[in-house]
């Protein structure tokens, strides 16, 4: 998500807002281990039991659908852009 820099703009709102009209499987990336785990019962009962969730797993929920990862920033002030 470009343009976070932008005057007046609220990074939880507008997360919650793709989230209700798209997807609740949108979860911002730097917070998402935990957030994946909760989009899914059986991935939630290993990750509460191992308490790790393995790569392996966030990947394939991606490819599922289920999770749709999401990075913030601000291009023009290279905000986020390495991370991503």
């Amino acid at each position: 998500m470009n343009k976070m820099d932008a005057p007046g703009v609220d990074k939880t709102a507008v997360l919650e807002q793709l989230q209700a009209v798209l997807s609740p499987g949108i979860l911002e990336v730097e917070t998402m281990t935990e957030e994946v785990a909760l989009q899914n019962e059986a991935v939630l009962d290993d990750y509460l039991a191992q308490g790790e969730l393995p790569d392996a797993t966030i990947r394939r929920m991606i490819q599922r659908r289920q999770v749709f990862p999401v990075y913030f920033g601000a291009a023009l002030k290279l905000d986020g852009v390495d991370d991503f």
